[in-house]
């Protein structure tokens, strides 16, 4: 059975700021990932059919989770669809004992302004277990709070 995940949180920021740190490499270093984890690397080419990469490493440990996918749909500053994949060289077990690695997932990323601040609404799909549901919602709830401080201290 097929799962997908839906994530919504509002940031006090606006729209275009929000969309802006989801397709700049040198924001992603700074939100994207969970607590314990930094990227290291980012490659952004923010274009239909553009690709991304992501290198996180632990902070406690030697574990790095390699991702990477294309971008399918990009609209400003509303909409941002792309696939998302734990690349077989990550070495954080949680994401093969949860049947991720390899298996290419559905992120859509959708703002809707309100006012000075933005709701993201974040679906997750084609997550292949219970397992990897609940390991991507904890991830993305971290990367949300670090997304939230992000944007508080860029103003």
């Amino acid at each position: 059975m097929e799962r997908k995940l839906v994530l919504r949180r509002t940031f006090q920021a606006p729209a275009a700021k929000v969309f802006a740190a989801f397709i700049s490499a040198e924001a992603i270093k700074e939100w994207w990932s969970p607590e314990g984890f930094e990227v290291v690397d980012a490659q952004v080419d923010a274009r239909v059919g553009g690709r991304y990469s992501l290198v996180l490493h632990s902070l406690t440990d030697a574990k790095v989770c390699y991702q990477h996918g294309t971008y399918r749909e990009i609209t400003p500053p509303t909409k941002i669809v792309f696939t998302h994949v734990f690349d077989a060289r990550s070495t954080y077990p949680l994401i093969a004992a949860v049947g991720m690695v390899g298996q290419e997932t559905l992120v859509t990323v959708e703002l809707h302004a309100q006012g000075d601040a933005t709701e993201v609404v974040l679906t997750h799909e084609q997550l292949p277990t219970s397992a990897a549901e609940e390991m991507v919602r904890g991830g993305w709830k971290g990367v949300f709070e670090k997304l939230g401080r992000y944007l508080e201290s860029v103003g």
